[in-house]
């Protein structure tokens, strides 16, 4: 499983369209949640990258099957305003 943290980020540590593994989508989201600077690290890295909050909200769901995603609204709602404050 990748490991997620700030001193070895690396280019596929945010790439979702290659998390396939609920484990390892359910690690990233619950780091993210727990850390404002991986979050901010993920959020300008999928703008770069085009990620679309589909592929985010796909992501989500893989993490959190259970509740469809929603335990991690968090993530969707703060990329959603990084793409709105940047005027993507």
């Amino acid at each position: 499983a990748p490991n997620f943290n700030l001193a070895n980020l690396n280019e596929e540590m945010f790439n979702v369209a290659a998390l396939t593994e609920r484990a390892d989508a359910k690690k990233l989201a619950k780091q993210l949640m727990g850390n404002d600077k991986l979050a901010d690290a993920a959020y300008i890295w999928w703008q770069h990258n085009r990620v679309t909050l589909d592929q985010i909200d796909t992501f989500l769901k893989l993490a959190s099957r259970k509740t469809q995603g929603a335990k991690y609204n968090q993530i969707y709602n703060s990329y959603l305003m990084h793409l709105g404050l940047t005027g993507y």
